[in-house]
């Protein structure tokens, strides 16, 4: 899923000119200025491959403090998602939801929302910043790993893990391994083009190695 603009002259050329020599996909979190609707119809003008909503975007909108300056309500702003999701499908397209906090995915399934995949973080907290006490820091990304972990092992569409590596906190020998282990089908993975290749080695063997696990693969 390379990061390319979404709707800009350049990142459909750069999108277009890769979809001629190879079989990549493009994902679109749709994650404009906080609004879903406006990322929708600038990643369909796009052609993204598939699109769903940026996990920003899903924490806030199902959190009952957040005020997003209208007055919505959470059912409300529920509502737009499964709208966007609906308006995304309209096209052929994949509709996902995204969410760093699993009590987002909770709210999202409480209301009836049926995406095609999720987005969900997936890393642990072995490392100094996730330790120690004190203020949030601002490389943590899965703030309950066991219980994102438990309740994603109920729902019955793909996963995709993203901030495996709990942006370079974590190597990607052990945040690979962690990812499919506890039950992601797929993991998004910033990477350098030089790292391409052992990170792509690395993840073949974390997901051989993780064929036995508990969560069933759903893709």
């Amino acid at each position: 899923m390379p990061d390319l603009p979404v709707g800009t002259k350049k990142g459909i050329e750069r999108r277009e000119a890769i979809r001629d020599r190879s079989k990549m996909k493009f994902f679109s979190d749709c994650g404009i200025g906080l609004d879903f609707q406006k990322g929708i119809a600038m990643s369909l003008a796009a052609d993204f491959d598939a699109l769903y909503c940026q996990g920003e975007i899903t924490d806030r909108w199902t959190n009952e403090k957040y005020d997003d300056g209208t007055g919505k309500t959470v059912a409300q702003r529920m509502e737009l998602i499964r709208e966007g999701l609906e308006e995304i499908r309209s096209h052929g397209k994949p509709a996902g939801i995204g969410a760093h906090r699993i009590e987002a995915i909770k709210v999202c399934v409480e209301y009836g929302l049926k995406p095609y995949f999720w987005v969900k973080t997936c890393h642990n907290h072995d490392y100094w910043s996730a330790q120690n006490a004190g203020p949030w820091k601002d490389n943590m990304f899965d703030y309950d790993p066991e219980e994102t972990i438990r309740f994603m092992a109920t729902l019955k569409e793909p996963w995709i893990g993203f901030k495996v590596l709990a942006a370079g906190a974590i190597s990607p020998e052990v945040g690979l391994k962690y990812a499919f282990a506890n039950g992601a089908d797929f993991v998004c993975l910033g990477m350098y083009d030089f790292q391409i290749v052992e990170d792509v080695n690395i993840a073949l063997d974390a997901f051989e190695k993780a064929k036995d696990r508990s969560r069933q693969w759903m893709a």
